[in-house]
């Protein structure tokens, strides 16, 4: 007689993004200083770009309505960013968050998004940065806080491997909070490791009073890029607080924009299953075999603060992997020329 039995499997729940268009609730009010939908209203929005005759560029598929397009990675177009009534973003900012949401599908270049610069600097160059900003490049978002009289060495980035799939919407979130004087980088509700800034290094001293907020643009130029480097894809959702949002802030922003965390369920088999001829039970696993395959809601793991040059502009790191249920995230840094 056959002996029969029932095989125990293990159902892995890998947490899948869900983030929606839905209508979003109230976002945290406290500390607000502006708040760009790109819907109906485009107070502190000027189009920009290399030729002078910029157009304003919406997309009917936002994250939440529409989006500004910032287009393909060739066009040389971005937005400049203020308040509604025309005044600084960083305007008497000690801490702050900036926060955004990026469908960005262009892995193999730089694609900045907050760039915000003194006036005094036309032009960036490598050990002498002065700015404050985010890109993505090669599958990693990277925030900087850079305030440099020819270093040696660069210090203030932070980094995180996007491990989402590019085509997707990602909610990217830079705080710094100058009470601790640290920055934190989050994708969606996933934080990254807080990095310490110099003691000498504040949002005053590096903008100076006098600056600019682009988006979708840098002022590294060179002979590869003589007009710069640009963003692209589409950005929703941009808003900019005066202090440093905690991490429940963050995911209350994230939340009250639309982004949702759902579990995909593997369901086991209804059948049995036949045992092997020798009546043996060899279904068990061996008891140090372990499940090592977490993985971060959408992310890959963070490493920050490694700055290291390679030739080129932008920070580097390895291509990204898209999430697949059960593979095993890691965090590698490898930083740049940018």
């Amino acid at each position: 007689m056959k002996k029969f039995i029932a095989v125990v499997m293990v159902v892995a729940m890998v947490a899948a993004l869900g983030i929606t268009a839905s209508a979003a609730d109230e976002i945290p009010q406290d500390g607000l200083v502006a708040s760009f939908t790109f819907d109906d209203d485009l107070k502190g929005v000027t189009p920009t770009n290399t030729t002078g005759d910029a157009q304003v560029t919406l997309s009917d598929e936002g994250h939440n309505g529409k989006a500004y397009d910032l287009g393909a990675t060739t066009d040389d177009q971005w937005i400049t960013l203020t308040k509604a009534d025309g005044t600084g973003l960083f305007d008497g900012v000690e801490s702050f968050t900036f926060s955004y949401w990026s469908k960005n599908d262009a892995l193999s270049t730089t694609d900045w998004g907050l760039f915000a610069f003194p006036n005094s600097v036309a032009k960036q160059a490598y050990l002498s940065e002065h700015y404050i900003g985010t890109l993505e490049k090669q599958g990693t978002v990277i925030g900087e806080f850079y305030d440099l009289e020819s270093a040696s060495a660069r210090s203030g980035g932070t980094e995180l491997a996007l491990m989402t799939v590019p085509e997707d919407w990602n909610m990217i979130t830079y705080v710094y909070d100058a009470d601790s004087a640290t920055a934190t980088l989050y994708i969606n509700t996933f934080a990254g490791t807080p990095v310490t800034m110099p003691d000498d290094r504040s949002v005053e001293s590096i903008l100076e009073g006098d600056y600019t907020v682009w988006f979708g643009h840098s002022n590294w130029y060179d002979d590869t890029h003589p007009n710069g480097e640009f963003g692209s894809g589409l950005v929703d959702d941009i808003v900019m607080y005066n202090r440093a949002l905690s991490e429940e802030e963050v995911m209350a922003l994230a939340t009250a924009q639309g982004y949702t965390e759902e579990p995909e369920e593997t369901e086991a088999p209804d059948d049995e299953t036949e045992a092997p001829a020798d009546n043996k039970d060899e279904t068990n696993a061996p008891a140090d075999d372990k499940d090592e395959t977490n993985a971060a809601a959408g992310t890959g793991a963070a490493d920050t603060g490694a700055n290291k040059e390679e030739g080129g502009c932008g920070s580097t790191l390895g291509a990204a992997a898209a999430v697949v249920a059960l593979t095993a995230v890691f965090g590698c840094a490898v930083v740049k020329k940018h």
